[in-house]
């Protein structure tokens, strides 16, 4: 019997956002192993807020009181009705400890969503700090 935790070990996470008409989206993220009852009190938990807009994803942490990992990652960040962000060819995801992690970016214009991935694989949320993404020609880079 396969039980709830070695599913999310081997699980893909994809955090996808649906943006409104000014580009912006917002959502909170909860995860625990799934197998206990007291999760909640032992803070064996992650929780997180993100907000996206102008070309970022600032996530927050709602579980301070614990560096407790569920998951292997954030494997992709897909932003739906994206088709402003159709010429992006930059990205990037800021650590904790402020290094800089280059993303692959690619863009469905049949799905009209663009897709940013770490190349390295997932990316730790707890590590995450914010991400950036745009058009060289257009944007700031902050990568």
């Amino acid at each position: 019997m396969t039980t709830t935790t070695e599913v999310l070990k081997k699980a893909e996470l994809h955090l996808v956002a649906n943006v409104d008409s000014n580009g912006w989206a917002a959502g909170t993220l909860f995860l625990d192993n799934g197998d206990g009852v007291n999760e909640l009190e032992t803070k064996e938990y992650e929780y997180y807020q993100f907000h996206l807009s102008a070309g970022s994803l600032k996530k927050w942490v709602l579980n301070d009181d614990s560096q407790y990992t569920t998951s292997k990652g954030l494997d992709s960040l897909i932003i739906v009705n994206a088709e402003v962000h159709k010429d992006t060819d930059f990205a990037c995801w800021l650590s904790n400890d402020e290094s800089v992690n280059f993303i692959d970016v690619s863009y469905d214009a049949d799905k009209k969503s663009l897709t940013l991935k770490d190349p390295n694989g997932p990316i730790d949320l707890i590590n995450l700090r914010d991400m950036y993404y745009g058009n060289s020609k257009t944007d700031q880079n902050l990568c």
